[in-house]
């Protein structure tokens, strides 16, 4: 049985680490440096308490984990973590963030962006209580989603009890080192807002060692100063590891595992490469043993477990009366409902009174459910604990919870505005931070999703393809089949590289193209991610501009693989590039872009080479055939069917 901590304990736990960090690192640089901000006893004492009591919190709440499977009762995090790897998108450097992890002592900036799942938050936790051990740092750890709009270095100062009017020089003062969690949580209506009030923070820094988590979103791409790592994901035997963590014992995880091994789809890999689905699978299956093979049939049998057998740290089968007296049906068309609420409002934490006013409104709207706000708030930090409690605040316990019970309202609630209600989120300004939604939207109604957004988007790149075949640049282009599909790889993204020696592996990011591409991207918000390929000792430099369309294409690609052209392996890609530097195809250091009026300019052979090697790197595109029976099988039955049906009714 995994001991259970409460932050209370783990914060008294953590006391002599916070009063020997602040007597050791914190007072010797007060006294030399800032002696004139604690002129008088009353304000060097509060500077002291104030900052042993951050401290002690700090180091109590990083110590502790709450997971889906052990709600209410938080874990030790040395007892569930598994060391997780993260990857330089750039130079393929890897780091793994195990126990003896010194981050701060060989990188000074840098972005963790991955997806929902990923283990971002805990990574950041391990990272502050590694930084902690070492002892070379003080620790400072944000969750961004709390952050004020003002100033940072004002919300610092006051952590450490020095009154808000002190010269933020102070915090240069000190040996500081900060981990900034969750961008991707920042509200919509604040996040230009606080972003900007990152940037100035990061400037007034001497000597900055910053640390920032997000999901992938357009902001990042403005931190082009940072190095961008992202996190591997777990490998089979790493997340049966993980399992292992769960249940010590190994009763419930040598059968999941053994479940897995036979499953006769065993397609199941993506949920075992995030710690998140780990989670999930363990929790669903120690409810029910059934391995579910779709995302959102994760979360369903999740809440199940959940709703039906509260605590998964006590008895199998133990189930506790609801304060709301609501069935399971009833309670989840609540949550749907407030799920999507947090998702238009980008909220995911609440004091309680707000909790419970938004969920006030909320019943009021659902005649047929009888029962009051407050009594289903207590259920859903207790009985049914989806939320969790965080000293004075509760909030969702994972935010991809909340997308599924949102993408479950906009899939089983919003009937005939369903499609447009897709549409409005794919055309928002805030796409990139819908990405898990639409993603599970398509899991749960995909007719609907291939009529609305998958149409669309199919629909821009047919206009597309008609558009640059008739202008006057392809008109007077050798017409090729080559040419036709250099049409299709450009409608993917911006893509550019260079086949660099190993003497000469930074200028790609020097080359003029670049940075007036990153500029450009910053303005409109772009992500421009960066890759390193090494073929037979040959590196290959190259970028890829994302966009949201790519991200619906490898949606559809998942559900209807045959609308999109053949892309070259990795083994196939060797014997590409290695054959064009023989042959003279290709150049050492000349600069490549799939601009398309560069990239038609090519002679035949040349296009061939290089629709491989662009077509690896944008990963996918679509076929100008198929995406036009596409589009005629979705205008003559958008219905998937149904239709059909209910004609047969007299």
């Amino acid at each position: 049985m995994l001991e259970t901590m409460t932050l209370e304990a783990a914060t008294k736990a953590a006391l002599p680490v916070a009063k020997s960090i602040f007597y050791t690192l914190i007072k010797p640089h007060a006294e030399a440096k800032i002696a004139s901000l604690l002129a008088n006893k009353k304000a060097a004492d509060n500077f002291e308490s104030s900052s042993i009591k951050y401290l002690a919190k700090l180091a109590g709440q990083c110590s502790i984990i709450n997971t889906i499977a052990f709600q209410n009762t938080p874990k030790k995090l040395e007892d569930l973590y598994i060391a997780l790897t993260i990857i330089n998108e750039t130079t393929n450097e890897r780091i793994i963030i195990d126990d003896s992890a010194d981050i701060f002592a060989t990188h000074t900036k840098i972005i963790i962006n991955d997806n929902a799942g990923m283990g971002k938050s805990t990574l950041s936790k391990k990272i502050i209580l590694n930084t902690i051990r070492t002892g070379k740092y003080i620790p400072v750890f944000i969750e961004l989603r709390q952050l004020k709009d003002k100033p940072i270095e004002e919300q610092i100062l006051s952590i450490f009890g020095i009154p808000p009017l002190t010269d933020s020089s102070f915090i240069n003062q000190l040996p500081l080192a900060f981990v900034f969690d969750g961008m991707d949580e920042i509200a919509n209506d604040l996040k230009r807002r606080v972003v900007a009030h990152i940037h100035n923070f990061i400037n007034m820094l001497e000597q900055p060692r910053i640390i920032i988590t997000s999901r992938r979103e357009s902001y990042i791409s403005e931190f082009h100063s940072f190095e961008s790592f992202s996190i591997n994901k777990l490998s089979q035997e790493t997340a049966y590891a993980l399992l292992f963590r769960y249940d010590p014992s190994g009763d419930i995880a040598k059968k999941l595992i053994e479940g897995i091994r036979k499953s006769p789809q065993y397609n199941i890999t993506e949920f075992l490469s995030t710690p998140l689905y780990v989670s999930l699978l363990f929790c669903s299956y120690r409810h029910k043993t059934v391995i579910p093979q779709k995302r959102h049939l994760f979360y369903a049998q999740v809440y199940d477990a959940l709703f039906e057998s509260h605590d998964l740290s006590k008895e199998i089968g133990y189930i506790r009366d609801k304060h709301s007296k609501l069935d399971s049906a009833e309670f989840h068309t609540v949550l749907r409902r407030l799920g999507f609420w947090c998702m238009s409002n980008s909220k995911i934490e609440f004091t309680k009174d707000e909790l419970e006013i938004v969920v006030s409104k909320l019943l009021k709207s659902i005649s047929e459910i009888k029962t009051t706000s407050p009594e289903f708030v207590k259920d859903l930090t207790s009985t049914v604990p989806l939320f969790i409690k965080d000293g004075p605040v509760v909030r969702w316990s994972h935010k991809s919870l909340m997308e599924y019970f949102a993408s479950m309202f906009i899939c089983h609630d919003t009937k005939e505005k369903q499609q447009q209600t897709l549409l409005k989120i794919f055309n928002s300004d805030n796409t990139q931070s819908q990405d898990n939604i639409l993603t599970l939207c398509a899991d749960i109604d995909f007719p609907s999703f291939r009529a609305s957004v998958g149409h669309q988007v199919i629909s821009e790149f047919v206009n597309y393809y008609e558009s640059a075949v008739n202008n006057r640049t392809i008109a007077t282009a050798k017409e090729t089949e080559e040419t036709y599909q250099a049409i299709c790889i450009c409608f993917s993204g911006h893509a550019g590289f260079q086949i660099l020696t190993r003497e000469e592996d930074t200028v790609w990011e020097n080359h003029d193209d670049i940075k007036l591409l990153k500029e450009k991207f910053k303005q409109h918000h772009v992500i421009l991610e960066e890759c390193l390929w090494i073929f037979e000792h040959q590196p290959i430099h190259a970028y890829i501009s994302t966009s949201k369309n790519r991200k619906i294409m490898r949606i559809l690609r998942e559900k209807t693989p045959t609308l999109f052209g053949k892309t070259p392996n990795y083994p196939e890609m060797e014997g590409i590039i290695m054959k064009g530097l023989k042959e003279g195809v290709l150049q050492r250091v000349k600069w490549y872009s799939n601009c398309l009026d560069e990239y038609m300019i090519h002679d035949p052979t040349s296009l061939s080479t290089l629709n491989s090697i662009f077509s690896f790197i944008v990963g996918i595109h679509f076929s100008y055939k198929q995406a036009l029976a596409e589009l005629e099988a979705i205008s003559k039955d958008k219905s998937n069917g149904v239709d059909d049906l209910l004609s047969s009714l007299t």
